[in-house]
């Protein structure tokens, strides 16, 4: 009898220590998350496993709400988005290719990262549309008078711009502003007029701190930062001018709104259980 109690006690610990014996760490609803999985993201993110466990479990639930509200990433979108950043990188697809390569990164694994982020903007937009349509003019104009000094704009803006057709020298000069301006890169200081600029440069100019560069973006054939030297006399922008951009950040802030909401109420509701500590 007792041979009897010690071989199910036996068998009671072993169904214990299985998951652990065979990797896996937790299980969100039927999903299962392993430590091998937690130690690559970990590895690829530079984050603690704590952190990366804690992604996983994000990215589990995101994928699960996806399926469910028939949200999906085809592989020739993947391949699409990728042409883009290898477009505006000025490169082909093996030269994006070997430089993810020699940043540590398997190409698989960027593929997938890109999935993902087509997958998460795809679900936040269908889980937030109608927040979204629901904003009014009433609302923008609200939030126009509430940040008018965000809607002030600069008429006079000292910049050096700097142009390329080579994205990743204007990538050097932003990440090391001392280094030589190479042959490839014209140079040239402007006095911009604020108020003839269009809407969208003159604001992102304006969330420009002085004494730094703008984003890189694409003008016909060749790429362009400006380096922001002095803003002076500022005046409001007329609210007509700035309503697109108003929309726009009214839509992003209540997206984050909604979709913050969302996922922990959906997190409230999932069954996760974890089968050893992830330190």
């Amino acid at each position: 009898m007792k041979k009897i109690i010690s071989l199910l006690m036996a068998a009671a610990l072993w169904l214990v220590a299985a998951p652990a014996v065979n990797g896996i760490a937790i299980i969100v609803d039927d999903t299962i998350i392993t430590t091998a999985q937690i130690k690559r993201v970990a590895a690829q993110k530079g984050i603690s496993a704590k952190e990366a466990a804690e992604f996983l479990i994000s990215k589990t639930i995101e994928e699960s709400e996806s399926k469910k509200l028939g949200v999906r990433v085809e592989e020739f979108e993947v391949d699409q988005a990728i042409m883009e950043v290898a477009n505006r990188n000025n490169l082909t697809i093996m030269g994006l290719r070997d430089v993810i390569v020699q940043k540590g990164m398997e190409w698989e694994s960027y593929r997938q990262s890109i999935k993902d982020e087509l997958l998460r903007d795809r679900l936040a937009k269908k889980v937030s549309a109608q927040a979204i349509g629901s904003i009014d003019e009433r609302e923008m104009k609200r939030y126009y008078e509430t940040h008018i000094q965000e809607f002030s704009a600069p008429r006079i803006i000292d910049v050096i711009q700097y142009s390329s057709k080579d994205r990743t020298l204007l990538e050097a000069l932003i990440r090391n502003p001392l280094m030589n301006v190479p042959a490839e890169v014209v140079k040239e200081p402007l006095e911009l007029d604020g108020t003839t600029l269009a809407p969208k440069l003159l604001y992102l100019i304006n969330q420009t701190q002085e004494g730094s560069f703008t984003p890189i973006f694409d003008v016909k054939e060749d790429f362009l930062t400006l380096f922001v030297r002095e803003k002076r006399e500022f005046e409001p922008q007329p609210f007509e001018s700035v309503k697109n951009i108003i929309f726009q950040k009214m839509a992003a802030e209540r997206e984050s709104e909604v979709l913050k909401d969302y996922f922990q109420k959906r997190r409230a509701t999932a069954k996760i259980n974890y089968l050893r500590n992830v330190e």
